[in-house]
C-alpha cells in the first residue's frame, strides 16, 4: 500500500473542512451585539468575508467586527467574488429597513444588493431575527411592540423571505445553525453510529484517525492479502497518526475582554468601555440611578432604554 496514496484524500478532506468561509450581511441594528458577535468570533475555524451599510459602521462597535478578523468588502466586484466563493451566507444583524427592502426585491446598497444576488443563487442563507422582530424581549422592554398591525407587518416580510430560502434563526441559536450548515461533520460512515460534533482542536486528532480508519478499510476491501503484511502495515499506519500532534491550529479565542468591551467595576456598581441596553438592564437592577465611568460610550438602545425607563446616570 502506497502511503502518499492513503494520505491524500485525507489531507484533501481536512483541509476542505477548514477552509470554509461565510459572507456577512451586517446592518445597524443593535439588539443582543455582543452574544452574537461572540458566538462568530468564537468560530475561529470558519473565515468570514463582511460587507456592511454605513448605518452599521456607525453603530457597530469596532471591536466587534475586528474580533473576526474577516475580510471587508467595499465594492460589487468583491461581492460578486465573495458570494461566488463563499459557502455560507449569513446576516447576523438585519433591521426592519433592511427586511423590508429584501422582501420586496429594492437593491439600494451592497447589503441588500447582495442578500438579493444570494437569493437568486439559492445559497444557503442564515439570518438573525433579533434586531427586527417585534416578539424579541429587547424590542418589547422598548415598547417597539405595541402596534399590532405593523407587528404583522413586519413579520409577512418575514415569511416572504422564508419562502425564499432565508432561514431565520434567533440570536442564542446562531452558531448552532451555522455549525449543522458548515462545520458539522457527520462520522455515521466511519463508525457506523449517527454521531456528529464540530470540528475542533480538541478533537482533531480522533477526526483524523477515523478518516485514516475509513481509507484504510476502504482500500484493505478491494485486496487479497496473502499474509498479515497488509494489516500490520495499516494498524501501524492509524496509530502512527493517533500518536502524531495535529499539524492544524485551530485559533482559539480568547475570553479576555477588550479594554473596549462593557464591565462592571463591582465595588463600585460602575458601568465602563461601551454599555449596552443589556449592560444597563442587568446592573440597575430594577434602580433608578447607574453610576457610568466618565468618557464611556452609551450605545443609542441603551439612551432609548435609559429614557423610557427614566433612569438618572451619574458619571464619575
Amino acid at each position: 500500500m502506497d502511503i502518499q496514496d492513503l494520505l491524500r484524500p485525507i489531507v484533501t478532506q481536512i483541509v476542505n473542512m477548514l477552509n470554509k468561509r461565510a459572507l456577512l450581511f451586517i446592518s445597524g441594528g443593535e439588539v443582543n451585539l455582543k452574544e452574537i458577535f461572540e458566538s462568530l468570533s468564537s468560530m475561529g475555524i470558519i473565515k468570514y468575508d463582511i460587507v456592511m451599510t454605513e448605518n452599521a459602521k456607525s453603530v457597530i462597535p469596532e471591536s466587534y467586527i475586528s474580533s473576526l478578523k474577516g475580510k471587508m468588502i467595499e465594492s460589487k466586484e468583491e461581492l460578486s467574488g465573495a458570494l461566488k466563493a463563499d459557502d455560507l451566507i449569513v446576516i447576523p444583524v438585519m433591521t426592519r429597513n433592511t427586511l423590508s427592502k429584501c422582501a420586496v426585491g429594492i437593491q439600494d446598497n451592497l447589503v441588500t444588493t447582495g442578500i438579493a444576488e444570494a437569493l437568486m443563487m439559492d445559497k444557503e442563507i442564515i439570518a438573525v431575527t433579533d434586531s427586527f422582530d417585534p416578539e424579541n424581549p429587547t424590542n418589547v422592554s422598548l415598547g417597539l411592540n405595541k402596534n399590532k398591525a405593523y407587528n404583522k407587518f413586519i413579520l409577512n416580510y418575514k415569511d416572504t423571505l422564508s419562502s425564499l430560502g432565508i432561514n431565520f434563526v434567533e440570536g442564542n441559536n446562531l452558531k448552532k445553525a451555522i455549525e449543522e450548515k458548515c462545520v458539522l461533520i457527520n462520522h455515521r460512515t466511519v463508525h457506523g453510529e449517527e454521531k456528529s460534533e464540530p470540528v475542533n482542536k480538541e478533537n482533531m486528532e480522533d477526526l483524523i484517525s477515523a478518516i485514516v480508519e475509513k481509507q484504510i478499510n476502504s482500500r484493505l476491501g478491494n485486496m487479497k492479502p496473502v499474509n498479515n503484511t497488509v494489516q500490520q502495515q495499516a494498524s501501524n499506519t492509524v496509530e502512527k497518526v493517533k500518536d502524531t500532534p495535529t499539524v492544524c491550529e485551530i485559533p482559539k479565542v480568547s475570553s479576555d475582554t477588550s479594554s473596549n468591551e462593557p464591565k462592571v467595576v463591582e465595588d463600585k456598581g460602575m458601568l465602563s468601555g461601551i454599555i449596552t441596553m443589556k449592560d444597563i438592564m442587568q446592573n440597575a437592577h430594577g434602580c433608578k440611578e447607574i453610576n457610568v465611568k466618565e468618557g464611556a460610550l452609551i450605545t443609542p438602545l441603551a439612551k432609548d432604554y435609559i429614557k423610557n425607563n427614566d433612569i438618572t446616570v451619574r458619571y464619575c
